[in-house]
């Protein structure tokens, strides 16, 4: 066999091969894990959750801050509900507040992300209260990996937030 033959069949099966390569090695399957923030404490501090917004780029997907300049979003790891939507019906469900109250909060979300260089779960908000603003940063350390540690501390974070707003509205209204 000449030479250009031995080439030519050799490029033809290197070709093929490639091509095929899908068919002969497909791609494993992952299905993807939904995490909420488990349920909250139940402080019946009779607060109304008038809002809560996102100001941030963070959608259903998990988010992982792998720099100060660099954020990473998990394909396979979501939320049940964006972080506005659970964040809500978890402070609802907290502060047991009505619409008929007279202490309504409004927060917004400004960032919902694991820090992966601290390997913390980190919430910060700005949250308006009987005319006062406030920002808080919440962090509590993952107890186990992501994703399920990500969601265990941020339900964390949500808690303590939960509490804070609680506080808040009572000191608000001993003045």
């Amino acid at each position: 066999m000449p030479r250009t033959t031995i080439f030519t069949a050799l490029l033809i099966g290197i070709v093929a091969i490639s091509q095929g390569g899908c068919a002969l090695f497909p791609a494993s399957y992952q299905k993807t894990r939904y995490f909420d923030l488990g349920s909250p404490p139940s402080l019946a501090a009779g607060i109304d959750v008038d809002s809560v917004s996102m100001l941030g780029p963070y959608k259903r997907r998990m988010a992982y801050r792998k720099s100060d300049y660099e954020l990473l979003f998990d394909d396979y790891n979501s939320w049940t509900l964006s972080p506005e939507r659970m964040l809500e019906d978890y402070l609802v469900r907290a502060l047991g507040g009505d619409k008929d109250s007279d202490t309504k909060i409004k927060v917004d979300i400004l960032r919902f992300e694991l820090d992966l260089a601290k390997n913390e779960a980190v919430l910060t908000v700005e949250y308006a209260l009987k005319g006062r603003v406030k920002r808080s940063t919440f962090a509590a350390r993952l107890s186990e990996p992501p994703p399920l540690g990500f969601a265990k501390a941020m339900g964390t974070n949500a808690a303590a937030l939960a509490k804070e707003i609680a506080k808040h509205a009572n000191v608000s209204r001993a003045y």
